[in-house]
Formats: C-alpha cells, sequence, structure tokens
C-alpha cells in the first residue's frame, strides 16, 4: 500500500483518501473482539498527539485526528492496526552456529559502520577473538595493576605464601542456564506465571505489560515459531557500566 499521502498536506485530496485507505487497512485487520453491534468500533490513534498510546477512538474521531494535527511520520509500519511485520527468509539468519565475525557484521549493521568504528572497538574485537583465553594462565599478578590474584591474610608473610595457600581473589561461577529455566516449571503456581502473558493476559491494546510492546510484537513477527510457544522464555538485558544484569 502506498503510504506517500503521510507526507502530502493534510488539506490536499491525497492526504484525506491517505486517511480514509488508512482507517479502512485497521477496520479490516483488527483482530481483537469485536465491539456489539450497537457500538462502534474502537482503535488506537496514530495522530502526532495520540501517538497510538492514549485511549481508543471511533474512526471518525481519529480521521479529525489526523486531518488537523496529522500523522506520526515514522508510523510507517502498521502494526498497531493489524500490519504483519516480514520475516527474515532463512538465507537472512540460519539456525545453528554463526562464528564472531558474522556477528560483528550484525552490529555493524545496526548502528551503522561508522559509528562502530569510532567506538574503537572493532579491531579490538577481532583481534582478541583470536587470543588463547589461556595466556595468563600461570600468572600470580594482574599484568596490568600487578594486583595479587589470590587473596591475602592478616597472617601471610610474603606474596609467595599466599599463590600456595589463599583462596583465589575472584572466582567466575558458571551455572547452566537451561536447566534453571527448566527448574521455574517444576512449580505449578510458577509455570501458571510464566505462562500468564499469552494466556490470561487483558488484550484491549493498552499497553500493561512488557507483551503489548513494540519489541514484543516485533520478536513474535521475526521469529513465529518461538512467540507461539507460550512457554518460551524471554530475557531482557541490561548493563551497567561492566556489570551485566538480567
Amino acid at each position: 500500500m502506498d503510504r506517500s499521502w503521510m507526507r502530502a498536506n493534510r488539506l490536499s485530496t491525497e492526504y484525506r483518501h491517505g486517511v480514509m485507505e488508512f482507517l479502512q487497512f485497521a477496520e479490516s485487520n483488527a483482530k481483537l473482539e469485536r465491539p456489539p453491534p450497537e457500538f462502534p468500533p474502537l482503535f488506537l490513534c496514530p495522530c502526532i498527539f495520540c501517538a497510538n498510546k492514549e485511549r481508543k477512538r471511533t474512526k471518525k474521531e481519529i480521521m479529525n485526528h489526523l486531518i488537523c494535527d496529522g500523522i506520526c511520520q515514522n508510523y510507517t509500519q502498521w502494526i498497531w492496526h493489524g500490519e504483519v511485520v516480514a520475516t527474515p527468509s532463512v538465507s537472512q539468519r540460519e539456525s545453528g552456529s554463526v562464528d564472531i565475525d558474522d556477528r560483528l557484521e550484525d552490529m555493524m549493521r545496526d548502528i551503522g559502520e561508522d559509528s562502530f568504528k569510532r567506538a574503537h572497538v572493532y579491531e579490538t574485537l577481532c583481534s582478541d577473538k583470536d587470543e588463547p583465553l589461556k595466556e595468563f594462565v600461570n600468572y600470580n599478578h594482574c599484568p596490568t595493576c600487578k594486583a595479587s590474584r589470590y587473596k591475602k591474610k592478616d597472617g601471610d608473610s610474603s606474596d609467595d605464601e599466599v599463590t600456595k595457600t589463599g583462596p583465589p581473589a575472584k572466582v567466575v561461577w558458571y551455572l547452566p542456564i537451561i536447566t534453571r529455566f527448566k527448574r521455574l516449571f517444576a512449580n505449578a503456581n510458577d509455570a501458571k506465571n510464566l505462562r500468564w502473558h499469552a494466556e490470561e493476559r487483558k488484550c484491549d491494546g493498552q499497553i500493561r505489560h512488557v507483551a503489548d510492546s513494540l519489541q514484543w510484537k516485533k520478536i513474535d513477527s521475526l521469529f513465529p515459531n518461538f512467540g507461539k510457544e507460550s512457554r518460551n522464555l524471554r530475557l531482557g538485558l541490561a548493563t551497567s557500566n561492566f556489570v551485566v544484569r538480567y
């Protein structure tokens, strides 16, 4: 569907026809339960003030908003009004193992090659992937800050004694994540809560849960087999300095 009308003059015939086509598209692709015949259908309004965030409105209200205020210029994929985002082909995202070079290319496409190189990380990542992890296995001190890799006790008299008897200053524990996910479903109440977003969540177009967000719907459209299984878990990744939190 041609959407050039979104940038046309709001007083032009082209814009008015585009608004009518948009409303017809929204009504024909509505997936929510339809109201009783005596009540008109309601939709989110994509005008620049409502921005698909305010309460739902009738077609007449949305038409007035779009003609008087204009439509959001960046709302080019009408996902809040029934449009399904195209799923990438298998050639674009192959299953299985992917080496570090392919992942770097994906990162560069996301943020832009120039920005990625300005961050001074591209060359470092490429070189680090070829460096063996056991290079400093026999070191007793950090090669950068010279701090001991072992804890010192009050009675320790020398570094040599610490390296023989002292515990390591830092220990990295690896807990297999898949087994921990499976244990979440061992309890019936926890398992019910984990499926709540798909089985009991109120779907009325309002944003009350992360499942109502644009990002969640984007993942469902890109990976439909993953999205249709209510037991699949999604992790939100956030960083603070160098501390990674789930």
